[in-house]
């Protein structure tokens, strides 16, 4: 297999005990790639961001890409072409579930075969685990790991499976994989924490993504947007009450007028139902809800026209639309219980950085609130100055990590 063969250079540099880092990945170019994933464009939040993003990056790697989906409209199609990515559609009747589509063979062109396949948690990994054993077994299966259910679902409302049987779940699609990819701190230290009582010794390696490719923000815009985006279905798991409630504070202190709060999110066809429940308890409050954007560029754009973007999750695996607000320079109110509010503590030596932009949501809703409004209020005061702390911890995080070094640890690991 190729990708055997392109690691036997750096086995022998291992074995030789030569010391030195390797930093020559070329020759672990042009892998071919195939990752599971249930849409391009993110519809349904983080994870098909996530996956976009690192099939992107694979790509701009040297690396050859596909994507196996279920559907793909002729906008996804053409802008995973213009990532250098190839969706690949599987040839079965309309009438097939999204999941059951993804489970027929992958429709590699020109009879290639995927040297990587790389499925996500419980969404996609069992069908990356059937496409390795059923149709292409000397591929290197890869199992991301993007959420703890354990402690998620027990702060859901609607829990369909029970968080130890998803944990349960997890772990099995992990344990046999070539390689076990966790997404930041949080989660590298939980998934950790599960092997650690096991008999089986599975590799596992951290992925940090970085900084986001895309213009950068300088001042501030002309309007005062507050932004939320996350699943408001999920109102304890993404902290929505905490956010709603400091807002409401905000607007009490008149810091700043007039000041809309921007929340997308919002599951379709409840905008309406939402805006008349939030209006009738916060009358004063300029509430703009919206259902959750697919398009990518859009959803950057938002972000771009906010002045501060918060992330009050109790629990959450890691908080992409945090690292798009860092990269576009948007200033980030986020929560430490987050694997990126664990990430940018760990990093930063800049105090008045870190006590800015990260806040602890594991007291009560009102205490919360609270902290959250007053960070607002903060960032409000003085918007220049808050773009220009936003500015440094930008510099920080591309310093520290980025979505190349992770990548290529990734192909690295796969000895």
């Amino acid at each position: 297999m190729k990708i055997q063969q392109d690691l036997k250079e750096k086995t022998r540099h291992a074995l030789s005990g030569d010391k030195s880092p390797i930093n020559d990945y070329s020759s672990l170019q042009n892998l071919n790639v195939l990752s599971v994933a249930t849409e391009w464009f993110p519809a349904n939040g983080g994870l098909s961001a996530f996956n976009r993003y690192l099939c992107k990056t694979f790509s701009e790697l040297e690396h050859k890409v596909f994507c196996l989906v279920p559907s793909a409209s002729k906008e996804e199609k053409e802008d995973a072409n213009k990532l250098g990515v190839e969706l690949l559609i599987p040839e079965t009747p309309g009438s097939k579930k999204k999941e059951t589509k993804l489970f027929q063979k992958a429709p590699m062109p020109n009879g290639i075969e995927p040297d990587i396949i790389i499925g996500h948690g419980w969404i996609t990994g069992p069908a990356a685990i059937h496409q390795k054993k059923s149709y292409f077994n000397n591929g290197k299966r890869v199992h991301f790991v993007h959420v703890e259910p354990d402690l998620l679902d027990r702060l859901k409302t609607e829990v369909h499976v029970e968080p130890s049987k998803r944990m349960e779940k997890e772990i099995e699609y992990a344990e046999k994989a070539d390689l076990i990819v966790t997404i930041g701190p949080r989660i590298d230290r939980e998934i950790g924490t599960y092997f650690s009582s096991m008999e089986s010794d599975p590799k596992i390696i951290r992925f940090d993504p970085g900084i986001i490719k895309t213009r950068m923000v300088k001042t501030p815009p002309d309007g005062v947007i507050c932004l939320f985006c996350g699943r408001v279905s999920d109102e304890e798991v993404k902290g929505f009450d905490i956010a709603v409630e400091a807002m409401s504070l905000v607007d009490q202190a008149k810091i700043y007028e007039p000041i809309i709060f921007k929340i997308v999110g919002v599951p379709e066809g409840q905008t309406q139902d939402l805006f008349k429940k939030l209006t009738r308890r916060y009358p004063n409050l300029d509430l703009r809800p919206d259902s959750y954007n697919a398009d990518p560029h859009e959803i950057m754009n938002i972000i771009k026209r906010s002045s501060v973007v918060l992330m009050p999750s109790r629990a959450e695996g890691f908080g992409l639309i945090g690292m798009e607000a860092i990269s576009a320079g948007i200033p980030l109110i986020a929560s430490k219980q987050s694997g990126l509010g664990e990430f940018i503590c760990n990093i930063t030596q800049l105090e008045k950085i870190k006590y800015r932009h990260i806040i602890n949501t594991r007291e009560d809703k009102e205490t919360c609130a609270g902290k959250l409004a007053s960070e607002i209020e903060f960032v409000l005061r003085d918007r220049e100055a808050a773009f220009k702390r936003a500015e440094q911890l930008h510099d920080i995080v591309k310093k520290e990590t980025s979505w190349e070094t992770s990548i290529n640890r990734l192909v690295n690991a796969l000895q």
